[in-house]
């Protein structure tokens, strides 16, 4: 079998010493013993982590890049990582580059996602704008919130050649904030109580910062409270019991919110 990520021994070229192997990992041995690459992608992952197996960076990479090299998408997001950091095989950021592409190519939000962040920035690959924003906009599609926050980014600072836009920025931060990211929440309270989008609401402002409490964020209680100051009781118990019945959206909400009818025209 070839490697398109440089020469490693195949999977069964490496001797195994089973005793100490979880009742899961004996399984994916004999599984992928079989030819199941699936079964060789989570043997490896069990040796990266040294779960279930003695912590083995070296084969599991070689069992990752095997099932990589079988079709696995995640493997094959996964051997990008690995070429690009340099864990259990030398680093090689040509090979990282191809495993990311072959991983995106069949629809791997995360591969999609790094990629993007690989042309928006410059690292691997020259700058290029477009094509940062074409990965993106497809990792969207596969419901992954990093690439809304990292669109909402671009928006925000005017970077990639877009230009500063607070509308369509109030657009991606509400759909993370209704997905229940956190900072999103807490800008969504800061955007209402500083007004940047209109009239100042401390109602909705101490929703946000309420929902960002009730996650577990200090500083999203301590805003709370502060904002508590200038509102009435009553509006304070209409607001804890809206809080109190409030979930996040799914994902196609979540994207209605933030496209609309049309969407963002990089977006559609």
């Amino acid at each position: 079998m070839g490697h398109a990520g440089g020469a490693l021994a195949g999977p069964n070229d490496l001797p195994v010493e089973k005793a100490s192997f979880s009742p899961l990992a004996k399984s994916l041995l004999l599984r992928g013993e079989h030819d199941d690459p699936e079964a060789l992608y989570r043997l490896g992952v069990l040796y990266l982590a040294g779960t279930g197996v003695p912590k083995d960076e070296r084969r599991g990479a070689v069992l990752v890049v095997a099932a990589a090299e079988e079709g696995i998408a995640g493997a094959q997001y996964l051997a990008g990582l690995l070429y690009g950091d340099g864990r259990g095989v030398g680093r090689d950021p040509a090979s990282e580059l191809i495993w990311l592409r072959r991983a995106a190519d069949k629809g791997n939000g995360e591969a999609q996602v790094r990629l993007g962040h690989m042309f928006r920035d410059g690292w691997v690959v020259g700058k290029d704008a477009g094509e940062a924003l074409a990965w993106y906009r497809k990792a969207v599609g596969q419901g992954e919130v990093e690439a809304l926050r990292a669109v909402m980014d671009l928006y925000a600072e005017g970077r990639a050649g877009l230009p500063r836009d607070k509308e369509e920025v109030r657009r991606y931060c509400l759909a993370l904030a209704e997905r229940g990211d956190l900072t999103a929440q807490l800008m969504m309270g800061e955007r209402f109580e500083s007004g940047v989008d209109g009239p100042a609401d401390a109602q909705q402002a101490y929703f946000w910062y309420t929902l960002a409490a009730n996650q577990g964020s200090r500083l999203g209680a301590t805003l709370r409270d502060e904002t508590a100051r200038g509102m009435q009781a009553r509006q304070i118990a209409l607001v804890r019991e809206q809080a109190a019945g409030w979930s996040p959206s799914a994902w196609a909400e979540a994207r209605w919110i933030a496209f609309g009818d049309t969407g963002p025209q990089l977006l559609r």
